[in-house]
């Protein structure tokens, strides 16, 4: 029988208190092993991983296909080559250490089925605890939309949250004929895969249940601390553009591309290197700030920048945060050593401060301290 959706998995050096989770919540999909491919993608794994993947393909041949990664190419690379072998009509992706509701991949794919869907989405849900075969209520209620125009396609961007890649059926052939794929050798390759999928997608259903379960696993490379790491998606960013640019996309849908660049490039890198590790080096955010200038030299005049982030335009940018979040700089930091730098930026707007060509550290801290307490409070 045709499989129905592949569902693609890269592994690397599993656990089995998290990945026999998934893999229970898969093999239980009320869609039926018969319509189901699970695609594990040993990627290099130092330790016994080929070998328990193995287990699961004995036990379940008819369902579960291993393919050998020789060396490791990082998540990105495996999930292109689980693509590659995959044969379903649609395709979906998840990690390892996450599961899915029961009955996940057969709304989706009735979804589809129905309304002749390119993608169809769900919604997601942060968990600390892990794996528990409890069946969610589901509503099933949804919105089904249809994408004939460049501008309809700009609104999509607006009201929709195209990320999420794993919460999501991709038609295969979509993906395919458009050539569609995750970047070797760099974390967060599935902002470079959402970042480009989400142009070429014509029909889409968005369910509004959360059916797929992403595990904070404090171990997992993503919530890891490293800076290294994190920064793969200042590479990333650059990637999408230079092949945004290589499509004609970028010159067709200029102002989205810009303002998303400028948003997952800078802001998002700033929020996750302040928040998950405590503050960036000021020479990184040069090297940010060089790029930015370089590839978005307008982005200022933005008008989706402007609509989105005027938040950011507000003089006083520094007051006017401590003000909303009803916190005082003094107080927060037990001493006044901010309150000097204060008085140099408090006529500046986050935007005039990008422009500002020599930051001191102390300078530096107290942005990031503001631009934190604002990470927090959204």
């Amino acid at each position: 029988m045709k499989k129905a959706v592949s569902v693609v998995v890269p592994c690397y050096c599993v656990k089995d208190e998290y990945f026999d989770g998934l893999m229970t919540s898969l093999l239980n999909q009320t869609l039926g092993k018969e319509k189901l491919e699970i695609v594990l993608v040993d990627d290099g794994s130092p330790d016994d991983t080929y070998e328990k993947l193995q287990e699961y393909e004995r036990r379940e041949p008819e369902t579960i296909m291993v393919i050998r990664c020789s060396e490791n190419g990082g998540p990105g690379a495996a999930r292109t080559i689980g693509l590659s072998y995959a044969t379903g009509e649609y395709v979906a992706f998840a990690d390892q250490d996450d599961w899915v509701d029961l009955a996940m991949y057969q709304i989706l794919y009735e979804k589809g089925k129905e309304y002749d869907c390119d993608v169809v989405k769900c919604d997601w849900c942060r968990e600390e605890n892990m794996y528990e075969p409890i069946a969610s209520e589901l509503q099933e209620i949804g919105e089904f939309i249809e994408i004939q125009s460049k501008e309809e396609r700009q609104e999509l961007f607006e009201i929709k949250d195209l990320g999420g890649y794993w919460a999501a059926l991709y038609q295969r052939n979509m993906l395919i004929e458009n050539e569609i794929f995750f970047p070797s050798g760099v974390f967060y390759d599935d902002n470079f895969f959402a970042g480009l999928v989400c142009f070429y997608g014509k029909r889409y259903f968005f369910c509004q249940d959360k059916m797929y379960h992403w595990y904070v696993n404090t171990e997992s490379v993503s919530m890891k601390k490293s800076i290294s790491r994190h920064t793969d998606r200042l590479k990333v960013e650059l990637l999408l553009l230079e092949e945004l640019r290589v499509r004609g996309i970028e010159a067709e849908f200029h102002d989205y591309v810009e303002a998303a660049f400028f948003e997952r490039y800078f802001l998002n890198t700033m929020g996750t290197l302040i928040t998950r590790q405590g503050g960036m080096p000021l020479s990184l955010w040069q090297i940010m700030r060089t790029q930015l200038f370089h590839n978005c030299p307008n982005f200022k005049e933005n008008p989706i920048i402007q609509k989105k982030f005027g938040y950011l335009y507000k003089e006083n940018w520094v007051g006017f945060i401590a003000q909303w979040s009803m916190l005082n700089l003094e107080e927060l930091q037990g001493n006044d050593k901010f309150l000097a730098e204060y008085e140099v930026l408090k006529h500046y707007s986050f935007m005039e401060l990008i422009f500002m060509e020599n930051l001191t550290q102390p300078q530096w801290e107290l942005i990031q301290f503001c631009y934190m307490v604002l990470q927090c409070l959204r």
